[in-house]
């Protein structure tokens, strides 16, 4: 069973980002389909006369095909047949890794570029 953290909550809506491990593949995980859901539980207000259901989209930052070629070996992916009203976005990052440094130059250069222009405005 995986262990989701909330990233952020919007206050009003009560829409949440979470972000999770992938599930394990050939694995019975009704205790993990109910624990997505809960992420998208009806909206009520009370102004409502009724309540919604939020869309649930999920998000693999994966190319669709790595995902599908980890099925092989045991890794998952989720199925938009396993939950009603979600829809799966694969990103295509090759490797997410790299992103790590890519943030990683992009701050050491705003850091540097900081530097030089608290220097020019003395």
């Amino acid at each position: 069973m995986r262990f989701p953290a909330i990233s952020w909550c919007d206050s009003g809506s009560g829409a949440v980002l979470a972000r999770s491990s992938q599930p394990i593949a050939m694995m019975d995980h009704n205790e993990d389909v109910k624990l997505v859901y809960a992420f998208c539980t009806p909206r009520i207000k009370p102004t409502d006369e009724f309540s919604v259901n939020r869309k649930l989209y999920i998000v693999d930052c994966r190319p669709w095909t790595s995902a599908q070629a980890n099925k092989l070996t045991r890794g998952g992916t989720e199925s938009a047949s396993t939950y009603q009203e979600a829809e799966i976005v694969f990103l295509g990052i090759l490797n997410i890794h790299d992103i790590r440094g890519s943030f990683t130059g992009l701050r050491e250069y705003v850091n540097a570029y900081e530097s030089i222009h608290q220097v020019d405005s003395l």
